[in-house]
């Protein structure tokens, strides 16, 4: 996952070849979703105020390390409305897409000079900058750290019967959960309310000629 290029906003999606597709290197942010709050998008003021209750915004300013820098909360129909908006076929991936990607980004272990370069790029969101910026010079860094596969959020799936469910290994301060993507099948929420530990990655067809 060497080559990488940027969604619409200025975020970073790495080339995953096991898929042939680009995936989001973070979790969606809510930097990015605000782009889309502030477009002509119609996306009811009280989904958002209902996602900040569950899951108050935290700055990437001052704590990039939090998972209040992340989208959750997030209910997966409005995580394809965001998808569609950006365009470009982003979209949530399947869950057999998701245990590719994260059986990637473990393989890429600690090689993590495409991660460097993308935090060093100046096309690259501040937003996403500062998050990779921190993850970088933590201990023993990996590309599932940096990319918050490892201690991150429950991540929406569409599963091979066409449901929303999740995969992920989530901070234990979110959700207490055992959970081994590769092992286990995707996560079924017991409820329909909405979950603080519940976030999205997108995916995108990649161009041929890259």
């Amino acid at each position: 996952m060497t080559v990488y290029r940027f969604d619409p906003i200025g975020f970073p999606v790495v080339h995953c070849p096991p898929l042939g597709l680009g995936v989001g290197l973070l979790p969606v942010m809510r930097a990015q979703f605000e782009y889309f709050l502030g477009s002509t998008s119609g996306f009811p003021r009280e989904a958002f105020d209902q996602i900040e209750q569950t899951a108050p915004r935290a700055s990437w300013r001052t704590t990039p390390d939090s998972t209040g820098v992340f989208l959750s909360g997030i209910r997966p129909e409005e995580a394809e409305l965001f998808a569609r908006w950006i365009g470009y076929g982003f979209r949530l991936p399947t869950a057999r897409e998701w245990r590719t990607l994260d059986r990637a980004f473990v393989v890429a272990g600690q090689r993590l000079g495409p991660i460097r370069k993308i935090a060093g790029d100046s096309r690259t969101h501040p937003a996403a900058r500062a998050v990779l910026d921190r993850a970088l010079a933590g201990s023993a860094p990996t590309w599932g750290t940096a990319g918050r596969l490892e201690g991150g959020l429950l991540e929406w799936v569409v599963d091979e019967d066409g449901v929303h469910r999740l995969h992920g290994r989530p901070r234990t301060s979110l959700i207490q959960v055992v959970h081994n993507p590769q092992v286990h099948p995707a996560i079924e929420p017991t409820s329909a309310n909405r979950h603080p530990a519940f976030g999205v990655r997108l995916v995108s067809p990649w161009p041929e000629a890259t």
